[in-house]
């Protein structure tokens, strides 16, 4: 290792009669030090500065703290005039204590009172840094000073206008988002407090990923021409962007012209870029490793991520300043202040000369990328699974985990994964876990649970957050489907610790999403709504505008469910917008039925009857709305064959996978994912069937067949023993149908009114508040039905 020897003659006089200048001298040196990625030890009246010449840049980074020393020196030469400052190289297997003797055998021999001196063997390593003369009757060589960089101006020409002209330098031709932002960072254009502004925050924390959603695209794109023109109008014209590199295509900048239409300038310039001659012979291997790292930088970083890394790796302040200056300088940039410049041509031999070294740069890069990871600033996927494996980074098993789960469908990527876990626990709970999600699609409650459970035990013990984040997920869906409403809320309250300790953003607004959706379907409609405003200023923080038309449309459902219709029409007319705006077409028509629906309960009928009638061949809810029209209307809707079942819209591509919204039925959000979303239990069925066949009594003239009031019977007794929050409605429909063709006997109607209101009871007592309970009883139309009917059966 090379080290610093520094010592100051009448050190404590000196601390006596000016403590601010021995104050001042070792402070600014530490600082130096420790931005130059070095280690200080002190003792006594002695201070060693060393430099491990395994880390990268090790002797450039020592000669910019000689020249800091020197600095130092001469601004305070009227106070100091005398010292010791030695630097000398000692094996790297040497302590701070063996450096000190080492220093100690010049000492022996008459030196000046002041320079810094540097051994033989030191200068082998700092001589294409610093310049050195001999000093005559010793072993050491006293520092003239840093060398002087060869080169040290930006050749390339500015001619085109005076600080409007700008480059771009896109190294990927599908990605033309990355140069942009890249652009922004490197020229600190101001950067505006724009909604749009997450959405580049996503970008990044996504960077790997080859498919990013069209609304953050979209997203990014306006932030970045937000940019630009507010560049525009404090210089009174618009900015000339450049592109060059290799894949600066004339295809590309018509692209770009296209989304940046009106915000800037281009202009094609077939001038090869300059850089200064290069000569490998001659330049110092640690530069070669740091223009490596500059390399790798800009392939896997953002400009304004470049002085992180180097932090990393204890190169901080201005060292990436000073190093792109010799980079230029060598011919590695042509731009002493932009790597984004980096002339790729040199890299292939820079691999050739580093040899094995560069697998273990690349782990410097792996271990900063996966800091990011561990601190949310990227998200996990196989992409940067992919990047992190190529920079010779052995991903643990909790990673592999956190990237099936983010895969659209977990059950495929096991089976896809091209690499094993380490661990052959983990790999069968994720197995078993699977099949847990399996067997809980099926119906298979109980058995799902117990398999779930041992997965949780298995996780836990191995510490995999992903997977605990995904078991207790099912778990709360099980309660659910079980009828324990409490449990569900606290297994996601679990589900949310794991997902904060990911720091992920998608599992945290997933799980606290399913908060609010185990909340609607207790019958806490008040907390459900409180969690979905929580909800929204997540979706703003991350900008996940696919969520923000979820979130919406259940703020539509809570406020009809609690009867207020007005505000619930202007909620799900404003998704409908949104989801057309950011080109969320599968929701666009299943907002505008639950619209429709609004405006029945409203008394809008006919209304309502049209808009239904336009979405029939899309929605299933369609049907079973305009159903619901006609009985609350009370008479039949002219030129329209109901069919007996929606179930066959139902198909097999269109059913959710895991956590996905299929936007098929309004009840996915909420009853279909909690009680499962297989065919057969889809709540739009189970609701259509009874109300078809409430529909047909009581619309028509004719006596129904009793048998179509035992299919009834069947429906809402399973509807109550599966905690259905619409069970009390079809026990009133059940009464309503039974008595006007007198099915049923006025005291098996009373004990079926009974059950019915019991259950809207139970719902309602889970609002806490008296005067919402109480409006939750008697303003949503179903409820005040049932209300007023047992009210007047005595009931209440």
């Amino acid at each position: 290792m090379l080290y610093i020897h520094v010592s100051l003659r009448y050190h404590r006089q000196l601390a006596r009669i000016s403590p601010e200048t021995v104050s001042s001298f070792f402070s600014t040196l530490q600082e130096s030090v420790k931005n130059n990625g070095g280690t200080e030890y002190t003792s006594s009246q002695t201070s060693i500065y060393c430099f491990d010449e395994k880390s990268v840049g090790f002797a450039f980074a020592t000669s910019r703290v000689i020249g800091d020393i020197q600095q130092i020196l001469d601004h305070q030469r009227e106070r100091i005039r005398e010292y010791f400052i030695l630097v000398d190289r000692i094996p790297d297997t040497s302590s701070c204590e063996q450096a000190i003797d080492a220093a100690g055998k010049f000492l022996c021999t008459p030196l000046p009172d002041e320079g810094v001196l540097i051994s033989e063997t030191a200068v082998q390593l700092l001589d294409s840094y610093i310049n050195t003369v001999p000093l005559a009757g010793t072993l050491l060589r006293a520092c003239t000073g840093s060398k002087l960089i060869p080169y040290s101006t930006d050749t390339r020409d500015k001619s085109e206008g005076s600080g409007d002209f700008f480059c771009l330098f896109p190294t990927d031709p599908d990605d033309m988002i990355s140069p942009l932002i890249d652009f922004l960072d490197q020229s600190r254009f101001p950067q505006p407090d724009s909604p749009s502004r997450q959405a580049v925050r996503m970008f990044q924390a996504n960077r790997f990923s080859p498919a990013q959603p069209e609304f953050r695209l979209v997203a990014c794109y306006e932030y970045i021409s937000l940019c630009f023109d507010n560049w525009s109008k404090q210089n009174g014209r618009l900015p000339l962007l450049r592109l060059y590199g290799p894949h600066a295509t004339r295809e590309m900048q018509g692209h770009l012209e296209k989304f940046l239409e009106g915000s800037c300038r281009f202009e094609s310039d077939n001038t090869p870029v300059q850089y200064m001659p290069i000569d490998f012979k001659n330049i110092p291997r640690d530069l070669l490793e740091l223009a490596y790292l500059s390399y790798r930088c800009v392939q896997f970083l953002y400009a304004s991520e470049y002085e992180s890394f180097f932090a990393s790796i204890g190169k901080k302040g201005a060292f990436i300043q000073s190093l792109g200056s010799w980079l230029y300088s060598f011919g590695f940039l042509s731009d002493p202040f932009d790597y984004r410049s980096l002339n790729r041509d040199t890299y292939s031999k820079l691999v050739e000369l580093l040899g094995f070294k560069c697998a273990d740069l690349d782990k410097l890069l792996a271990r900063w990328l996966w800091n990011s990871y561990l601190k949310g600033i990227l998200q996990a996927g196989f992409p940067l699974m992919e990047i992190l494996d190529k920079l010779g980074f052995s991903v643990p098993d909790s990673f592999m985990v956190n990237c099936i789960y983010h895969a659209p469908n977990p059950q495929e990527a096991v089976n896809s994964l091209n690499r094993p876990f380490s661990s052959t626990k983990v790999a069968h709970a994720v197995r078993e876990s699977n099949r847990s999600w399996n067997l809980y699609e099926r119906g298979l409650f109980s058995e799902a649970a117990l398999v779930s459970k041992e997965c949780l035990h298995t996780f836990q013990k191995e510490h995999i957050a992903a997977g605990e984040h995904r078991t207790f997920s099912l778990i709360s869906r099980l309660s659910l489907a079980l009828g324990k409403g409490a449990d569900a809320a606290v297994y996601l309250e679990y589900a949310y610790e794991s997902a904060e300790k990911l720091h992920d953003y998608d599992f945290t607004l997933q799980t606290k999403f399913d908060m609010a959706m185990v909340h609607f379907l207790n019958g806490n409609l008040p907390i459900a709504a409180t969690l979905l405003d929580t909800v929204d200023k997540m979706i703003e923080a991350c900008y996940a505008k696919d969520w923000e038309i979820v979130c919406l449309f259940m703020k539509g459902r809570t406020s009809f469910e609690m009867g207020d219709y007005k505000n619930a029409a202007l909620i799900f007319n404003t998704a409908t917008t949104y989801a057309s705006v950011h080109q969320l077409s599968g929701s666009i028509c299943l907002c505008r039925t639950w619209y429709a629906r609004t405006l029945s309960h409203m008394g809008n009928y006919q209304e309502a009857a049209d808009i239904l009638a336009q979405c029939t061949q899309h929605i299933p809810d369609a049907w079973l709305f305009l159903v619901e029209a006609g009985i609350l209307a009370q008479k039949k809707l002219g030129g329209l064959e109901f069919p007996d079942s929606v179930d066959p819209m139902f198909t097999t591509s269109q059913l959710s996978e895991g956590d996905k919204i299929s936007w098929v039925t309004g009840f996915e959000c909420a009853e279909d994912r909690a009680y499962c979303s297989s065919p057969v239990t889809r709540t739009a069925s189970k609701m259509y069937s009874v109300f078809i066949i409430a529909y047909r009594s009581l619309c028509a003239s004719n006596r129904p067949d009793t048998s179509v009031f035992i299919n009834m019977t069947e429906l809402a007794r399973s509807a109550t023993e599966r905690s259905d929050p619409w069970a009390a409605t079809y026990w009133y429909l059940w009464y309503t149908i039974g008595r006007r063709w007198n099915f049923i006997e006025a005291a098996e109607g009373e004990a079926a009114l009974s059950r019915g209101f019991k259950l809207l009871q139970k719902r309602t007592n889970a609002i806490p508040d008296t005067v919402e309970r109480e409006a939750f009883m008697q303003k949503p139309v179903w409820n005040r039905k049932l209300f007023m009917t047992a009210r007047d059966n005595k009931l209440i």
